[in-house]
């Protein structure tokens, strides 16, 4: 685990400015959507539903194109970056169902939403590099962390503590500074992308380490 993460924060640090200049667009777009949804939130409670959804229909893209480009970083392999609308479709029952299933762990207790979140975290690779459906996606995820659970585990919660504990950080600076929410929304949500990133590369390394023995 420790190698891995160290693989994955060398590998986000050198390549930082590409992948900045990747997600930027989606980042500028979730923002966007994100401060105009709570804007209206107070008359129109509903909206919080369109903010999921259309960062669920945002998701598949960015994710889809970070995905491709880690792998072409990785292993050279060639190709554009660009999403097709099939693997934007597969992508995007694959981020569906996901969700419902970590949601239904957490509703059922927390421990098995955590279980779900890590035993699934590989739908999207087979998705984007394989082709596969989101359905054998998903199968082949749960197959395939069986070997390397603990360690998912382990550098998960440790990405996913020090996000949190950066992003409060981050937004009580913000609340000494200015009351704007804007100001705050920015930090929390370059914080949720850059954690996001991390996390992507994290477990893209130890899928490939999979694939590769």
């Amino acid at each position: 685990m420790k190698d891995a993460l160290k693989d994955s924060l060398v590998f986000s640090y050198n390549h930082r400015w590409s992948i900045a200049t990747l997600l930027m667009p989606y980042l500028v777009a979730m923002l966007i959507i994100s401060l105009t949804v709570r804007y209206f939130a107070g008359s129109f409670p509903s909206l919080l539903w369109l903010e999921f959804l259309l960062i669920a229909l945002l998701q598949p893209v960015y994710l889809g194109r970070l995905i491709k480009y880690i792998n072409k970083a990785v292993n050279h392999t060639e190709g554009d970056l660009f999403i097709s609308i099939q693997e934007w479709w597969r992508l995007f029952l694959v981020y569906i169902l996901y969700s419902l299933a970590v949601l239904f762990g957490l509703v059922l207790l927390i421990l098995p939403g955590i279980c779900f979140a890590i035993r699934l975290g590989f739908s999207e690779f087979y998705t984007i590099l394989d082709g596969k459906s989101p359905l054998d996606s998903i199968e082949r995820s749960w197959e395939s962390t069986r070997s390397c659970f603990w360690p998912l585990v382990g550098g998960g919660l440790l990405l996913g503590t020090v996000s949190l504990a950066l992003d409060r950080l981050m937004a009580n600076a913000a609340g000494w500074v200015t009351t704007s929410e804007l100001l705050a929304g920015t930090l929390s949500q370059v914080v949720s992308v850059v954690f996001m990133v991390l996390m992507t590369v994290f477990f893209f390394r130890i899928f490939d380490g999979i694939n590769d023995s």
